[in-house]
């Protein structure tokens, strides 16, 4: 099970203030009707976040620096192309599948000195708890849209897994 440590500064193995000074500003857990392994492909394969994370086209994977070069992992630049050309690019800076990553977004001029840590863990064989936890610098304004982005996103995940794991639509 994802545990914190010392104010949420360390999660599992990801120390946070390695990544950012950044405070916590989000924190949302959620509980989803399919097995770990769902959830994770549903949270990480590109061709599934564009059916939870809105106006993505595409996601495009760059492993040239990852741990293991060609696969996915620590090292890996994840870009989602949204609609209208925007691009946000991420940096895999945690990987341990089917439970955690964490990573930093990279040259988002919105989101400064940023960390996610998500984590993934079973609760029976049909289910699991996800977490998810943003430490970010944002400007005044933006601060309290985290929270609200975070748990709808969530929340189209769950959708998103749970349909995954229920092929027949019920």
């Amino acid at each position: 099970m994802a545990t914190a440590i010392g104010a949420d500064r360390v999660i599992d193995n990801v120390q946070v203030d390695r990544f950012t000074d950044a405070p916590r500003i989000a924190e949302h857990a959620i509980t989803i009707q399919a097995p770990a392994e769902t959830v994770w492909s549903t949270l990480v394969d590109p061709e599934h976040i564009p059916s939870w994370v809105g106006m993505v086209r595409r996601v495009e994977l760059d492993h040239t620096k990852a741990e293991c070069p060609g696969e996915m992992g620590r090292g890996t630049v994840r870009t989602y192309v949204f609609y209208g050309g925007v691009k946000v690019r991420e940096l895999i800076q945690a990987w341990e599948p089917p439970h955690l990553f964490a990573y930093t977004t990279l040259g988002f001029p919105l989101v400064k000195d940023q960390l996610g840590v998500v984590t993934v863990d079973p609760v029976s064989p049909t289910a699991s708890r996800m977490t998810w936890r943003q430490f970010v610098t944002v400007p005044g304004l933006f601060r309290p849209l985290v929270p609200l982005v975070l748990r709808l996103v969530l929340t189209r995940l769950r959708v998103a897994a749970e349909a995954r794991n229920d092929p027949s639509g019920t």
